[in-house]
């Protein structure tokens, strides 16, 4: 599977609330390049990430809009669409 298509299932999970599905696509030392005040590292902290998305706003839902792949690297650009 492409880094680019993790990269859209990763967030394909976090719409559905899927923290089991994010075992089978991130490892367990995963950085977040953004993480939460409080947030703990790796796949535990980004499964407490989109826990508390989640909690904040249950209909949460990251559209993503584009993708760059340099070098085999996924950086992205999405927008949130949440009811406030």
């Amino acid at each position: 599977m492409e880094n680019v298509e993790v990269y859209r299932r990763v967030f394909d999970a976090v719409n559905r609330g899927d923290e089991a599905a994010l075992d089978d696509l991130l490892t367990e030392n995963v950085l977040d390049h953004n993480p939460l005040p409080g947030q703990g590292p790796g796949l535990a902290g980004f499964k407490q990430w989109m826990r508390y998305v989640r909690t904040a706003f249950p209909d949460a839902h990251l559209t993503v809009d584009a993708t760059l792949n340099p070098g085999g690297r996924v950086a992205g650009r999405g927008t949130w669409s949440v009811t406030a």
